[in-house]
């Protein structure tokens, strides 16, 4: 039994939200066997947190208020909904100690570290999709991974989401990835944050889980805590694709999955 069987990467992604909206959530995730629910929304949408990043695509879905997303989770939890509370924040180079003051200032069990933007290029929008080039994946494979190392060794957030979505659409750089997968892991050892592993790469078209099996075997090896996600924008993808994502964890050794309140990971 591998066990707690969490889902902390899940968007509630609809404003005005209401308790009957969350409750779907909360139901799907009893069905898929999850036994610790976290809903993290995207940091974008808020108004509070232009000062941490904007830009066009930002501004236009920037459109909700954090107090009432706040209210209305922790309202849920007093009413009997077993959720932790989270939000997923992008990381950039310039951010993160801003970051800190922020999140230090609300009430999450967790935060979530993503990295969306290089720049001005959402590399992972569908929109943007026609923006990468062939002859410069490696490229951009060093900066996603440079992003990464900066974001690992300031330490923002508690968990590191989808930690190689660099590979969504199947741009693919193996060596240049392979290279930091060696050179990363012993730091997030080091810093003391957990890794997401999350279904929702085999529903992009990469087709592979995040992080790669290569990548998460090392993470097992060197015993770094670990959550799973489906990171669901609608209730019926909580907890989508566990049953194999249960099986290769439990292939790989991991007997047990990271859970965390007061922004502080549990024993």
């Amino acid at each position: 039994m591998l066990g707690p069987v969490t889902d902390y990467h899940v968007h509630v992604e609809r404003g005005p939200y209401t308790l009957e909206w969350l409750e779907r959530f909360v139901h799907q995730a009893e069905k898929a066997g999850v036994t610790e629910l976290g809903i993290s929304e995207h940091a974008y949408r808020f108004t509070q947190t232009r000062h941490l990043l904007e830009n066009p695509w930002v501004e236009k879905r920037r459109t909700e208020d954090l107090d009432a997303y706040l209210d209305l989770l922790l309202d849920a939890r007093k009413r009997g909904l077993r959720i932790a509370v989270g939000i997923e924040m992008d990381v950039m180079p310039d951010n993160m100690e801003a970051m800190k003051d922020f999140l230090a200032s609300y009430p999450f069990d967790y935060s979530i570290g993503s990295i969306h933007w290089l720049g001005g290029f959402g590399f992972d929008l569908e929109s943007m999709r026609e923006l990468w080039e062939e002859d410069r994946v490696a490229d951009v494979y060093e900066t996603y991974f440079s992003h990464l190392e900066a974001m690992i060794a300031a330490r923002p957030v508690n968990i590191i989401g989808h930690a190689d979505v660099i590979k969504v659409f199947g741009f693919r750089a193996p060596e240049v990835a392979k290279r930091w997968y060696e050179k990363l892991t012993p730091l997030i050892k080091a810093s003391g944050m957990a890794v997401e592993v999350s279904t929702a790469g085999w529903r992009k078209p990469v087709g592979e889980i995040y992080p790669a099996p290569e990548w998460l075997s090392r993470l097992v090896a060197a015993d770094i805590p670990l959550v799973l996600s489906s990171d669901a924008h609608r209730p019926e993808d909580v907890g989508a694709l566990y049953p194999q994502a249960l099986d290769m964890l439990r292939a790989l050794g991991v007997t047990r999955l990271a859970t965390f309140a007061g922004r502080r990971m549990l024993d």
